[in-house]
């Protein structure tokens, strides 16, 4: 779900960042278009195993947060993997700083 609400052309609808030019805004709303979408394909991944643990009824098998990271890491080319990963995190991040600086509700 979260994969496509960063694809979504109605991203933020109904929030209003203040103090903000066309410019930044538009920044503003890119990484967090971005940060959604890494945060979705990670629990995305938490889902598959999920969804294989039960599968196999095998409790073992299931991977958290740290986990599933851990788990793109080992994988071929699991260093890039993981660099696109935080960089779309450390984007999330840096969106939810701002959301907290200027953020407003529209009426």
């Amino acid at each position: 779900m979260q994969i496509f609400q960063g694809f979504s052309p109605g991203f933020e609808r109904r929030i209003h960042l203040t103090k903000l030019n066309p410019v930044q805004l538009k920044r503003v709303r890119f990484l967090g278009r971005l940060g959604t979408i890494a945060r979705g394909i990670i629990f995305a991944l938490i889902g598959v195993f999920i969804v294989m643990a039960a599968y196999t009824a095998n409790s073992q098998q299931i991977k958290g947060f740290d986990s599933t990271l851990t788990y793109i890491l080992q994988q071929p080319y699991g260093g890039f993997l993981m660099a696109v990963i935080a960089l779309g995190l450390i984007s999330l991040g840096l969106y939810s700083l701002c959301m907290s600086i200027f953020f407003r509700l529209k009426n």
